[in-house]
């Protein structure tokens, strides 16, 4: 498992050691180490592998291979894994601070960095924790691929959101920069994580159903929609999301012509057998 520390967190912490706080700084950093070792505890014990971990202001990203069994519930769970991590720090620095161990100040500090890093990271904008739960839960209804455009769309405004709140505390002479880094980093994030969208959409496709394995069985989830029979391939595979299996009902003039399996229209369209632009009976 590769370690990466994005320039931006670098940046970041060079800025708060500037200002005098050293200590701080380098306080800050295991708090959102803790914070990601919580995604990797809990992706390792789903099974999934963890490849590498980029570590950034306010959090960080870790690579994984999928294993899309139990998927959306796995990655709800993953992605909560690191904020729960922050309210755990929280309740025992509190509890050091009960105990006399603890000074006021440094308790202070140490309960908003976590708040901060916590609440920041559920935000519903990817590649943030709340953006991946937001992706979970729209993919469910709108599949994969439109679940993660609209989370995308919400990570884009939320971060000229931020921005435009920092710049109008300026405007009103008030000097907080942590709006217009928290703004950036997200867009930079985001723009970053949308232009890798198109390589995990196609990692999502070929891991999905296409083992045979992954068959439809009486614990899978299953969505069932109808579709006309002149119906692209390429628009119907947008409505697939990994851990449900959708099964599609091919009509013809309100009638059922036949029944395909997202597992058979994959296999056919990564056979070569039938291409992405073609209809969905060819396929039948």
């Amino acid at each position: 498992m590769k370690l990466r520390i994005h320039w931006l967190f670098i940046a970041f912490l060079i800025y708060i050691g500037y200002t005098g706080q050293l200590f701080e700084a380098l306080l800050f950093f295991v708090i959102v180490v803790i914070h990601e070792l919580g995604h990797v505890f809990v992706a390792k014990s789903f099974g999934w592998r963890v490849t590498e971990i980029e570590f950034l202001p306010f959090g960080g990203v870790a690579k994984v291979d999928w294993s899309f069994k139990g998927w959306p519930k796995e990655e709800k769970l993953v992605a909560i894994a690191g904020p729960i991590n922050n309210l755990i720090m929280i309740a025992i620095c509190l509890g050091l601070y009960q105990a006399g161990i603890v000074e006021r100040e440094l308790t202070l500090f140490f309960v908003k960095a976590n708040l901060l890093i916590a609440g920041f990271n559920l935000l519903p904008a990817l590649p943030l924790d709340g953006g991946r739960i937001f992706r979970a839960m729209l993919s469910q209804e709108h599949g994969w691929l439109e679940g993660t455009k609209i989370a995308y769309r919400y990570s884009f405004g939320i971060g000229g959101m931020l921005i435009a709140i920092g710049v109008i505390m300026l405007m009103f002479g008030y000097l907080n920069i942590t709006f217009l880094v928290l703004g950036t980093f997200l867009l930079i994030a985001t723009y970053i994580d949308r232009k890798q969208s198109k390589y995990q959409q196609m990692y999502l496709f070929l891991h999905k159903n296409y083992n045979q394995q992954e068959k439809v069985n009486s614990s899978t989830a299953i969505k069932h929609i109808s579709v006309p029979k002149e119906e692209r391939i390429s628009k119907v595979l947008k409505v697939f999301s990994p851990g449900i299996t959708t099964i599609v009902w091919v009509m013809d003039n309100n009638k059922i012509i036949g029944t395909l399996t997202d597992f058979e229209i994959l296999e056919k369209v990564f056979d070569k057998e039938v291409p992405v632009h073609e209809t969905v009976s060819k396929i039948l």
